[in-house]
């Protein structure tokens, strides 16, 4: 689904129970913050621009429960991210200093098949506290929801496809861009948070890894490096925070070897970003914009597969905004600021290996 982790690979272990009609996981992983042990991509040139990370105690634990039928299935889970990392090893969004997150998961898949019409549901909440250690400061109660829905529709050679998605996100006002806040007073999180905004570190260790419904250049869906276009919101442009986002798509299997599939994705922010001009604050426009996708995928054997795709961003009024926060607000990143903006495109071409 959309709401655990799964986007990292980190030393843990499965508990898996399959049969029939039932399916049963227990999972467990000790995220590897300080890259010591580098499972996933290694970026050599982070140190030198500033990035590094630190050693983190931290433990996730997840369950699932699948329960099939001949044309359904309902998929429950559980999760629990609990980080009792030191307060002076995190990257905290919150002013709080916190010396122990327990962010929490809970949600459900359910899935239906009739015929040509497949529908697709997933609702998540985050739950859990982050612990401050200092009294003076306020505790942060995690609030986040996630609302995924999905039509597919077969007639012959084509699959279409509409698809809706809605992260919550957590607010911000005009006065805390004019007093250039950089961090949060709250006591909610009300971003849907797959890692806690206490610890931001966690970003390349506990992150999402769903692509059925990522834009190429927007969210950095495809194979190649791109941290996707950034947007107002806690976490990385290809999280599912903050967001309202439909789709639709349609999928043309050309021959048994080659599938072409073409998707349109309009981008939205659920709660609108903040900026400043002429040294008041206002709030900015919740339009981010369209992009429009292309997959080809040509099967040469039952090993190998040649892909090609290519996106390109129509960036929306928020990226046309007039504003001189040149350093951008909280959660509210700066490109560019003139009202001007110029579309964004990716092409890839990748060979896929299975064994």
């Amino acid at each position: 689904g959309f709401a655990l982790n799964g986007g990292y690979e980190n030393y843990g272990f499965t508990l898996l129970r399959e049969s029939a009609p039932f399916d049963f996981r227990i999972y467990y992983c000790r995220p590897d913050v300080s890259h010591k042990n580098h499972l996933g991509p290694r970026i050599r040139q982070d140190e030198e621009q500033g990035i590094s990370y630190n050693h983190g105690a931290v433990n996730f634990f997840a369950a699932d429960a699948k329960l099939k039928s001949a044309d359904s299935f309902l998929w429950p889970y559980l999760g629990v991210l609990a980080d009792y990392t030191s307060p002076d090893k995190r990257d905290n969004a919150f002013s709080a200093p916190i010396k122990r997150d327990i962010l929490g998961t809970v949600g459900f898949a359910y899935n239906l098949k009739k015929g040509s019409l497949t529908w697709s549901l997933e609702l998540a909440r985050n739950f859990g506290e982050a612990k401050s250690e200092d009294q003076q400061f306020k505790d942060i109660e995690h609030s986040g929801y996630l609302i995924y829905t999905g039509l597919d529709y077969e007639a012959g050679k084509f699959t279409h496809y509409l698809k809706f998605l809605l992260g919550s996100g957590n607010k911000v006002t005009p006065e805390m861009a004019v007093n250039a806040d950089e961090k949060l007073t709250s006591g909610k999180n009300r971003a849907f948070s797959c890692y806690s905004p206490s610890n931001g570190n966690l970003l390349d260790s506990v992150s999402n890894s769903n692509s059925d419904m990522l834009p190429i250049v927007a969210m950095g869906g495809g194979w190649g490096l791109n941290y996707g276009v950034p947007r107002p919101g806690n976490f990385a442009a290809g999280d599912f925070d903050n967001l309202i986002m439909p789709c639709l798509g349609t999928d043309l299997a050309l021959s048994k070897k080659t599938v072409i599939g073409f998707y349109v994705y309009y981008l939205r922010s659920f709660t609108r970003g903040v900026g400043t001009l002429n040294a008041e604050g206002k709030h900015l426009s919740a339009d981010l914009g369209y992009e429009a996708d292309l997959f080809i995928d040509y099967k040469l054997n039952n090993y190998a597969t040649l892909g090609f795709l290519g996106g390109c961003f129509f960036p929306g009024r928020y990226y046309r905004e007039e504003r001189d926060d040149t350093s951008g607000s909280l959660f509210s990143p700066y490109l560019r600021g003139d009202t001007q903006a110029n579309s964004a495109y990716q092409l890839e071409l990748s060979l896929t290996l299975e064994f």
